[in-house]
């Protein structure tokens, strides 16, 4: 029994375009899009941070105005 080559190309190629997708992406921003800094605003501070646990977790507060 001779096995068809056109019916095997889908079975190859989509698992080897979702590798290419699903491939690790590098941390620096690319050369072409500057690094954007948020505007200055006399109302922002920043949040509140604990310390870095063992684990590598860290509690960040998200608002400063915790009253009613």
């Amino acid at each position: 029994m001779k096995t068809n080559i056109a019916k095997l190309i889908p079975f190859l190629v989509i698992p080897a375009l979702i590798a290419v997708a699903c491939g690790t992406a590098s941390d620096e921003a690319p050369a072409s899009s500057p690094v954007r800094q948020p505007p200055e605003r006399p109302d922002w501070e920043p949040l509140i941070e604990s310390e870095t646990t063992s684990d590598g977790l860290k509690a960040i507060l998200g608002t400063g105005d915790l009253g009613v």
